[in-house]
Formats: structure tokens, C-alpha cells, sequence
């Protein structure tokens, strides 16, 4: 029986702050507009000790529902309509406190502050405060006529003073590092410090480093790189200078390290061009080639860096992307991974050497890569040298052990048009094509008449026959088209690129990003097919590639278990529910997609209906996050942490951007008792609590 929960949410920011419209430089010297703010009616609250509740009216048309966020908990916020209502309770401390309140509509946002006095003056400053390395103010309050005495120790901090107040501006911090500064001040019989922190610029520069060039590509130079074809271990990279560009050396960068830098021409030269620079390389001027020993295995970039008559980098570049393989037989070509379209999740087939040139193991077939239901299965597959062909018939592939059915035997089939079907038949033949994908055909059962439309993995309990599960609803479906991620060798030779370029789907995806007020990093699990993200808590979860349309998959998982809790990154759906997500979608809870520029993304809710006790009801997810669930039947709470990250959905993503809001902490109470899963319920409660790791 499903009983209604309470669970007070709070609206958080899906913007990161954007600056006033305007045209601004890029790395690479181009520009771009930048998002308007929302006109408000005010840009400063004032509260007394004794707290109360303030108005701040957006005065613009909005092009998108108002969200609002709190960078401290003390100040709560309520949304009707174009209106926000801040409310603050008493404050009990000597200190007066601080806090930032964000307005979003679209990729409209504004910043208000808020300041409530202590409870013995209304002239008590903070003692320490925290700027984002993107820099801002902080206004401090005064009624005094003047008499004021400042001393700043760092020059990226200076101080304003005007009739009842002084104004506190950081600059933004260009270095990839936390800087802090303090303020010593005196006001007749008060003084005191503030101790101010700066956060790292995720893009900036390490202490050191010279200024950094902006680096403009120059179309002069065409570089080219060609393995040789009398000796396999050498290559010539070589630049066709068409016009008069300068003298210039070469230099290989691995493309691992340029995704991982940013993907940025300008970004990643600043630091590599000088390291290949210190090595003295040759130099050049007109067109050039030069033979090398042909680089391990994977993908390059070849660059083409400009040096001025003094020897020093001039800021001028080109380049060319190319890749470095083995010549593959056919029994290699199936080798490595591929992306196998399933409903609306793509699985990762990782397919290896079995008995060299005649067969091969696969995992991943039918989700089952150890975050399923079932254990890490392998499949047996069979190649054919006649065709270099490779096909896969049903087998037995292990047991497994379920708390529902026991012990259990784990075994492939194939799906006809209303049936699973047993015995002993080819499931399907894989065939390469002249691309990197290849075409899964299916076969065919009862002596041929009927033809397969997919296959799974079927869980059948030893004890008791008659019952039977599949590790997944939706079965992979005949015909098929796969494509294929890595070669296990490399994958394809040659050149190519030119200008400026940002990387495929998936690698756009790589990097730090702001949402909620939080930030995610986002980096490789495997290549093309699968992301690790960080920011949720200590804990990092999985999340898929949809490459068919360059999604970002959030799936519902199970992370973690001690003594009393387990753990899951999760989701609430709009009526106030923890939702593991729509099992037969693998766990699915909401996609992003990325905008054309690759600088947001927009996350989308995953809806489905879902039976409870004989009820049909429709879900749809509004926020995910970590986790924990007793282990213990009589502990009667559902937690999530203090201070971890609530991702709201529909909400949006910035790329490398970020602020501190404080998160709260949420506990699901019920008088009902726990349903199965997905979907997780708790008994009511007398009193509240919060898991704090």
C-alpha cells in the first residue's frame, strides 16, 4: 500500500550566475554574449537580530519558470511567481551573518545579498568569508560618520568606502589554486579581522607559469602524418607551408591528455608548447618533414607551434589528429569494445580473445557488467575465417545467487515474436561493415520458420522450475546495428582536422561542471560508452552515453554498504517518493543533453509507469541524489547527508563553473511499510534524524 510521505524540499538554482550582456574575449579570441541578468528589486536585504521575512520582486518578463537558491541554510526561500520570499529566524550569535541568494529564469540570474546584525550590534562584521575564483563584493554595513581604518595584505583585495558602507571586491583569481588575504580593520572602540578565501580557478594557471599567449591557429601551415609503408616502426610527420607563416617546430601531444586538459587548442598549448619548447626542438621554415619512430598505439595530435627569431613561442599554431594502429586481421577486427543499442540504454560489449583465432568472450552482453542484477556473465562466441564473421549461440553462462529465487542457473536465449525459446540454435551472426559498426542478423528457431527479434540473459531457479526472471525486460533487440568504441590495438590510421575543433560527443562531456550549486566532475570509465562522477558525497557513481544522440545517462545504482546503512545515488519523484528508477530502463532517472556550444546542458526527467500493489502510477523524477537506507527492517528512516548535492530535475548544467550552497538535509517519514523495490518507503516517525558521514 502506498502512504503519503512529508519532505520539505527547497528550490535550488539550476543557473550558474552569469554577467550582464555583453561581448567577451574567448581563449581563443573570439567572443561571445553573455547571459543578461534579471532586473530585481533590490540587491541588498537587511535583517535585524530578531529576523522576519523580506520580498524581492523579479521586475523582467521571465522566459522561464524562477528558481531560487540559498547559499546558507539560515535563509529559506519561497517562490510565487515573479516573487521570492526570504525568511530568516533570529540570529543568536554576537556575529552579524552573511549570506547569497541566486535568481534564475533560463540563462537569466541575479545575485542578492543578505545580511542580518548580531544580537549585541549592528556593527559586528564577519570574521572569515569565502570569494568564488570568478571573484564578487561583499558590502559591509556601518553607521558611522567616518574614522575607519583598513589594512589589506594581498593587492587582489581592495576596499570601498561610501555614506553606510563599505564595499570589499575580489578580483578573479587566475591561478589554479586556493589564495587567501586578510583585512585588519579599526572602527573608533571596535576592531577586528576578516580572513578571506579565494577558490581555485579550475582553468587557470599553476603558480609559476609565465602569462599565459592566446594562441591563433594559422592556416598556413597543413601538417600531415604518415606511417611508413617498408617499416612499420618509423612515420614521417611533415608541414606543407602554402604561404609565408614564419619559422616553427613539431611536436605530439596524446589526445588523452588534450581531453583531459579541457579540450582547448589555446588552454592546452599554453602549457605543452612550452615544455616541447624547453626540449629544443628543430626548427623550420617553408615546408618540412621529418622522419620519427611511430608512437605506440592510440590517438595523437600533431601540432605545428610557431617560434619567433629569439627562439620564444610567437602564439601561432596548426594542427592535425591522427591515430596509430596495427594492420588488424580479421579475427582482431571484432577485438576491443562496442556500443549495442538495448531500449533506451546502450550496453558495452567488451569482447576479447577466448582461443586465439577462432573464438572470443564476451561481457556486457544484456547489461550484466557487475551493476545489473546478475554477476559479470561472458558469453562464448565463434569466428569464421571463411567470412570473419562471428556468432554467438544460446548457452548456459554460470548461476547466480538471488534473495528472491535462491540459487540460480544464468543462461542466453533467444526471443521470437511471443516466445523465449530453449535448446540449442544459433542466437545471431555479427558481420563487419566497411565503417566501425557491424550488423547483428538474427537467426532462426523450429527448423527456420520462425525468425529471433532479440535475446537476454534468463535467471531460472534451480528449485522450483517453474519460476524464471530475466536480468532485464528489454531484451537486445534482431536486427541490430553496433558500433564499435576502442580496438583493444587502435582502431584506423591517417590525418585529418584542421582549425579549431572541440572534441566528439562523448569527450565534450569531460571536465567539471556546475549544478544546484554544487559541482560535478565528469571523467572516463570507459572510452565512448560510460562516465565516473564525482561530486555526490564521497561516493562516485556510473553514468552512461547514449551514442546515438551524445546524451548523458543518470541511472539509479547501489554504491555502498556498512554495518547499518546501504547506499544508493537515487531519486524523488514528484510525489515525494525515493525512486531507484524504471528497472526495465536500467535504472534510468533523468538524461542531459548538451547545448551546441558544449557550455550547458539541459537535464531531462525519465517518466514511466510503474504498478504498486496493483496500482498504476506514473513517475517522473524531480531530484536525485545520494542515499542511505537502513539495513536494519526496524530502523524506521530514510536519509540523505548534510551538505551533499541534490541535483533538481528538469534543471540545467554549466561547464567549469561553480558556487557553495549549502544543501539540507532530507528525511522521508511514512505510517506505511517499506515496499519492494524500486520504490522505497519508511514508517512514520516520532522524532527527526540525519546521517552524517
Amino acid at each position: 500500500m502506498m502512504m503519503k510521505k512529508y519532505l520539505q524540499i527547497w528550490a535550488v538554482v539550476a543557473a550558474a550566475l552569469s554577467t550582464a550582456a555583453c561581448t567577451t574575449d574567448q581563449p581563443d579570441g573570439s567572443q561571445y554574449a553573455a547571459d543578461p541578468e534579471l532586473t530585481v528589486s533590490t540587491s541588498t536585504i537587511e535583517f535585524t537580530q530578531q529576523g522576519g521575512t523580506a520580498w524581492v520582486v523579479v521586475e523582467d518578463a521571465l522566459s522561464a519558470e524562477l528558481l531560487a537558491g540559498s547559499e546558507k541554510p539560515w535563509a529559506t526561500l519561497s517562490v510565487d511567481g515573479n516573487r521570492v520570499s526570504v525568511t530568516v529566524p533570529a540570529n543568536r550569535s554576537l556575529d552579524s551573518r552573511y549570506s547569497t541568494i541566486t535568481l534564475a529564469s533560463g540563462s537569466s540570474s541575479a545575485k542578492i545579498q543578505v545580511i542580518q546584525f548580531g544580537t549585541t550590534s549592528d556593527k559586528i562584521w564577519p570574521t572569515e568569508y569565502t570569494f568564488p575564483y570568478a571573484g564578487g563584493t561583499l558590502v559591509l554595513k556601518h553607521d558611522r560618520d567616518g574614522g575607519f581604518w583598513f589594512d589589506i595584505d594581498v593587492d587582489w583585495l581592495s576596499a570601498e568606502f561610501e555614506e553606510g558602507q563599505i564595499t570589499i571586491t575580489a578580483e578573479k583569481n587566475p591561478w589554479n589554486a586556493v589564495r587567501t588575504g586578510t583585512i585588519d580593520w579599526k572602527v573608533e572602540d571596535e576592531s577586528g579581522s576578516i580572513a578571506f578565501t579565494q577558490e581555485a580557478n579550475p582553468s587557470g594557471r599553476n603558480p609559476g607559469d609565465p602569462e599565459p599567449l592566446d594562441f591563433k591557429f594559422q592556416s598556413a601551415w597543413m601538417p600531415s602524418y604518415t606511417p611508413s609503408e617498408s617499416d612499420d616502426t618509423k612515420a614521417v610527420i611533415a608541414v606543407d607551408a602554402s604561404g609565408e607563416a614564419g619559422s616553427y617546430f613539431m611536436a605530439i601531444a596524446s589526445k588523452a591528455d588534450f581531453v583531459a586538459a579541457g579540450s582547448n587548442h589555446s588552454d592546452f598549448l599554453n602549457k605543452f608548447a612550452l615544455a616541447e619548447l624547453a626540449k629544443a626542438p628543430k626548427t623550420y621554415s617553408g615546408s618540412a618533414s621529418e622522419e620519427i619512430d611511430r608512437p605506440a598505439v592510440g590517438d595523437y595530435i600533431l601540432y605545428v607551434i610557431g617560434v619567433n627569431t629569439a627562439g620564444e613561442l610567437n602564439a601561432a599554431y596548426s594542427y592535425v589528429e591522427f591515430k596509430v594502429t596495427k594492420a588488424l586481421s580479421p579475427y582482431e577486427k571484432w577485438l576491443g569494445t562496442w556500443s549495442v543499442p538495448r531500449g533506451d540504454y546502450v550496453d558495452t560489449w567488451t569482447i576479447t580473445e577466448n582461443v586465439p583465432g577462432q573464438s572470443y568472450t564476451i561481457v556486457g552482453i544484456d547489461g550484466c557488467d557487475g551493476t545489473g542484477q546478475a554477476p559479470e556473465v561472458k558469453i562464448v562466441a565463434t569466428f569464421d575465417a571463411s567470412d570473419g564473421s562471428m556468432s554467438v549461440a544460446t548457452q548456459a553462462c554460470g548461476t547466480y545467487t538471488a534473495s528472491s529465487y535462491g540459487e540460480a542457473n544464468l543462461n542466453l536465449y533467444g526471443i521470437g515474436p511471443q516466445y523465449y525459446y530453449t535448446g540449442n540454435y544459433k542466437i545471431f551472426t555479427g558481420t563487419l561493415n566497411d565503417d566501425d559498426t557491424a550488423t547483428l542478423t538474427p537467426g532462426t528457431v523450429k527448423s527456420g520458420s520462425v525468425t529471433l527479434v532479440g535475446f537476454f540473459i534468463l535467471i531460472e531457479p534451480i528449485e522450483g522450475s517453474d519460476k524464471y526472471v530475466f536480468n532485464n525486460n528489454v531484451e537486445t533487440p534482431l536486427p541490430n546495428t553496433i558500433t564499435h568504441l576502442s580496438q583493444g590495438e587502435g582502431s584506423g590510421e591517417g590525418g585529418g582536422g584542421g582549425g579549431e575543433g572541440g572534441g566528439s560527443a562523448y569527450e565534450k562531456w569531460l571536465g567539471s561542471w556546475s549544478v544546484d550549486g554544487g559541482t560535478l566532475v565528469i571523467s572516463q570509465d570507459v572510452a565512448n560508452s560510460s562516465y565516473s562522477v564525482s561530486g555526490f558525497a564521497d561516493f562516485t557513481i556510473k553514468a552512461g552515453f547514449d551514442a546515438s544522440t551524445g546524451d548523458l545517462l543518470f541511472q539509479g545504482q547501489y554504491l555502498d554498504e556498512d554495518d547499518t546503512y546501504e547506499y544508493y545515488f537515487a531519486g524523488q519523484d514528484t510525489d515525494e517518493y525515493m525512486e531507484l528508477g524504471d528497472q526495465s530502463k536500467s535504472y534510468l532517472l533523468a538524461r542531459a543533453s548538451l547545448s551546441s556550444d558544449g557550455k550547458s546542458a539541459s537535464i531531462v526527467s525519465h517518466e514511466y509507469d510503474a504498478v504498486y500493489s496493483g496500482t498504476t502510477y506514473h513517475e517522473k523524477i524531480a531530484m536525485m541524489t545520494i542515499w542511505g537506507v537502513p539495513t536494519d527492517e526496524e530502523d524506521e528512516y530514510v536519509y540523505t547527508f548534510n551538505g551533499v548535492l541534490q541535483v533538481n530535475v528538469p534543471g540545467t548544467m554549466t561547464k567549469a563553473s561553480g558556487s557553495n550552497v549549502v544543501q539540507r538535509a532530507i528525511r522521508l517519514s511514512d505510517d506505511g511499510s517499506r515496499t519492494a523495490a524500486p520504490r522505497h518507503a519508511t514508517k512514520k516517525v516520532e522524532h527527526r534524524g540525519t546521517l552524517h558521514r
